[in-house]
């Protein structure tokens, strides 16, 4: 049995793994492309796991995070919280080395990892190299009243205003959302991650796992949309487009309130998948979330290789 076949059965058994780590998520955003690495205990059981989606452009193979997918690395399947420190940190560092020495030689690698992989000394030793990355994190969505309190003063002026005029709607309608999208990207001058097939895709492999979210004036007029989707802990803010010619009217603020509080209905975390973007990380920081660092590791032969996918990875 492959590592892969074995993984595919291990998330069909244990409830509980990220969204992002899912066979299915993985199939609809890389083609089905993906292989994953292990370690397994001396029974043979997965310990941890890696799904990797490896690339070639150009002669250069390079194992990245797939479009729209934040998270990656190394996830630890078993419950360590409430080992002894010393037990836990050597138990990281046997299963980080076993599935580093898995990955391929001379593979340009650049990953963002989950949030609760903390310890990235076995890579630094490996020759790798960390950047730090943070999301924004509502715990405790459930008491609504406690988490407006927390909002800035003018996020909460605004979702008021707001409330007078506007409404939320949910649609099945992923070319809107497209639409969307594109003049939000156009507005930062960054050209679109994927395509509307693309998006068709994600949108129905995690049919049960998502819902599209509008916000509209009186006059029906959309004015922003959200693409939100879950796993079994938390939700996630995967896409936010946003109509700039009708901002003033408070629309994005009031479609980030009202989907967390659909979102308490199934869960009690909500992720902003926050950006290094000045303007989008203020944004996101009134409403009250706090930052939680995850690490983005990478490795290159070079810096003629880290120039040469950079470029590439435009083309």
């Amino acid at each position: 049995m492959t590592d892969k076949e074995r993984y595919i059965i291990f998330c069909d058994q244990n409830r509980g793994i990220p969204l992002f780590y899912q066979p299915f998520w993985l199939d609809a955003v890389t083609g089905k492309d993906w292989e994953v690495l292990c370690s397994l205990d001396t029974n043979g059981d997965i310990e941890a796991f890696m799904p990797v989606f490896i690339s070639k452009k150009r002669g250069l193979t390079a194992i990245t995070n797939p479009v729209l997918t934040p998270h990656q690395g190394i996830y630890i399947a078993e419950d360590i919280s409430g080992w002894k420190e010393q037990k836990k940190q050597s138990y990281i560092f046997r299963i980080s080395r076993n599935i580093i020495a898995k990955i391929p030689a001379n593979t340009f690698f650049k990953v963002r990892f989950h949030p609760e992989y903390t310890m990235w000394l076995p890579f630094y030793f490996a020759g790798f190299k960390q950047t730090t990355y943070y999301t924004y994190v509502l715990d405790n969505i459930r008491d609504h009243d406690s988490v407006f309190a927390g909002f800035k003063a003018n996020t909460r002026n605004i979702i008021r205003k707001a409330e007078e005029d506007l409404t939320i709607v949910e649609k099945e309608d992923i070319g809107l959302l497209f639409s969307l999208l594109e003049k939000t990207f156009t507005r930062k001058n960054e050209r679109m991650p994927f395509d509307l097939p693309f998006l068709e895709r994600l949108n129905e492999a995690c049919k049960k796992q998502r819902k599209i979210l509008f916000v509209q004036d009186g006059e029906g007029q959309i004015l922003a949309g959200m693409f939100l989707v879950f796993d079994q802990n938390r939700a996630y803010n995967m896409l936010f487009g946003t109509d700039f010619d009708r901002v003033n009217q408070g629309g994005p603020s009031f479609l980030i309130w009202e989907s967390i509080k659909i979102a308490s209905e199934r869960v009690n975390v909500f992720d902003f998948e926050g950006s290094r973007l000045p303007t989008i990380q203020s944004f996101y920081q009134g409403f009250g979330g706090k930052p939680v660092p995850y690490f983005e590791i990478s490795k290159a032969k070079n810096r003629f290789w880290t120039m040469l996918f950079t470029l590439i990875g435009k083309l």
